[in-house]
């Protein structure tokens, strides 16, 4: 499925070196993801306190910095990757904790979406939240696809394209391919949305759910 889409975009030249590193960003999602499931695994219970504790100070609206911080502190190293890497992914990697004004509105609603996913995560809610290294993963598949066409890409829409509901532009063609490496099953319309949630600056809270478009018309 990758070579054929890698072959399809670039049209019979040679897709050796992208493949390779198509696959090295496979590879190490599916690190980054076994990573996910041991932190996330590690003192579930008493992280989903911590996280509970920290998210309803900044529900009241009214905490000052130093609670804020001793409720971070608190938290065991799991929470806190996890909310650095949510905070990064809302933020195109600007912003971590460490870089957040606590004094500042914005600042503190991006710390409770960052709190809100990762406590989605230790909470169990499958579906709920998509994998950073997911997300990572597509937007390596996005920057290779930039590199080899010298275009953004494009995406689709089911309503819109003139060829049916099973069209697919080259783009989502390629990041369908590489998502058949990860646990799925991603629908077309589901890749859809995971490339709108990489390319964007919020989180999804998509569910992935298999589809009878999640196959491509040869």
């Amino acid at each position: 499925m990758l070579v054929g889409a890698l072959k399809r975009i670039l049209k019979g030249q040679e897709s050796g070196r992208y493949e390779v590193r198509l696959e090295q960003a496979i590879s190490k999602a599916k690190v980054e993801l076994d990573r996910e499931l041991k932190l996330k695994n590690k003192g579930s219970a008493e992280q989903l306190k911590l996280l509970n504790n920290l998210l309803k100070s900044l529900e009241r609206g009214s905490a000052k910095a130093d609670t804020i911080n001793k409720r971070w502190n608190a938290l065991h190293d799991a929470g806190r990757i996890f909310i650095n890497r949510d905070l990064k992914a809302l933020t195109q990697g600007a912003r971590t904790y460490e870089r957040l004004d606590l004094d500042d509105r914005s600042d503190l609603a991006l710390l409770k979406d960052g709190v809100s996913s990762a406590r989605s995560i230790f909470a169990g809610k499958p579906g709920k939240t998509t994998p950073s290294p997911i997300l990572d993963l597509i937007r390596a598949t996005i920057s290779i696809y930039k590199q080899m066409t010298g275009t953004e890409g494009g995406i689709s829409s089911r309503e819109l394209a003139s060829s049916g509901p099973h069209y697919m532009t080259p783009l989502e063609e390629l990041v369908l391919a590489v998502l058949s490496y990860m646990d799925g099953p991603y629908s077309i319309d589901a890749t859809r949305e995971l490339i709108r949630t990489a390319q964007g600056r919020r989180l999804s809270d998509f569910t992935n759910v298999e589809s009878s478009d999640s196959k491509m018309d040869e």
